[in-house]
């Protein structure tokens, strides 16, 4: 697999706010590698502190599904240093419409978390390579086809390998002359064999040869199921931000479900007195008109 070429220009400053430290961790990683000066924040006080601090070349923004106003990015782009900045929205899992929304509110792209090397390396290129001529969607990667390329590109690795050892272990053919000398039925004598010393060395050539090839594959295969586990612990988290999302919905629902039964019932009780009262209250006057009792007079 291709590593990304494309590079930050000097160290570009780049703002990451994510609540997740681990996608904060796993996207400055990215960032840095690719030659941008990252610093991560929490939440919007911290990044707005950092724009006071410097600013930035590029903003990467976890948006909050609850802000459906893009009350947030207004703000974020309300900042003197951050008003000709391009704001990247980072999010689990896009809405329908939701890029033309972030898009018309002043959004330079739209990311999926989690994303990829190449993704990252895209987003530079069109947010910061002076290329960029419509919004940019990154998408998250496809760790089964990622997976599935690795494998074949080891097992092409090995193949070549298990090749190169064969050809050293198989006994070389034997002399051309020796055999026209042979099938002649001549009397010549067969060629000496070359010295050992002529075998040795370009043995030990292709021993350090296939010595570097098996370096640079447990390299790449190294770097890769690196990679592989950042994507699935950002995948884990995007899912656990998910269902966080979802039991705290929930919960709101239920406690408003049960506010409003509450409140059903402090109403029907309080009819139910009223009633009685009133009931009372005519029970009471019938009697003392039937008995001719007049309670206003009553001392």
């Amino acid at each position: 697999m291709n590593e990304p070429s494309v590079t930050a220009p000097d160290s570009t400053p780049v703002v990451v706010m994510d609540d997740s430290r681990s996608a904060r961790f796993a996207l400055g990683k990215f960032l840095e590698a690719m030659g941008c000066q990252v610093s991560s924040v929490a939440d919007l006080p911290a990044l707005m502190a950092a724009l006071d601090a410097q600013p930035a070349a590029m903003l990467i923004v976890e948006h909050d599904p609850a802000d459906v106003g893009f009350e947030r990015l207004r703000q974020i782009k309300s900042h003197p240093n951050a008003a000709s900045v391009p704001v990247v929205l980072s999010l689990s899992d896009a809405l329908p419409g939701f890029d033309a929304q972030a898009f018309a509110q002043g959004a330079a792209a739209v990311m999926v978390k989690p994303p990829s090397r190449d993704s990252i390396a895209a987003l530079i290129d069109g947010l910061l390579g002076g290329a960029r001529t419509a919004p940019v969607i990154v998408s998250p990667p496809a760790a089964t086809a990622r997976a599935e390329q690795l494998t074949q590109q080891m097992a092409e690795q090995a193949a070549d390998i298990r090749a190169g050892i064969a050809s050293l272990v198989t006994p070389a053919p034997a002399s051309t002359l020796l055999d026209t000398a042979n099938n002649n039925d001549t009397t010549e004598s067969a060629p000496a064999q070359p010295p050992a010393a002529a075998y040795e060395r370009p043995i030990a050539e292709q021993l350090r040869a296939l010595e570097s090839r098996l370096n640079a594959l447990e390299r790449s295969v190294e770097n890769e199921l690196m990679e592989l586990r950042v994507q699935l612990d950002l995948s884990l988290q995007a899912q656990s931000d998910r269902i966080d999302q979802s039991r705290e919905m929930l919960h709101a629902m239920v406690i408003e479900q049960a506010q409003a039964v509450a409140e059903r019932t402090v109403m029907n009780a309080a009819s139910r007195i009223s009633d009685r009262l009133a009931e009372s209250i005519l029970k009471t006057i019938n009697r003392n008109a039937t008995s001719g009792h007049d309670p206003s007079t009553t001392s």
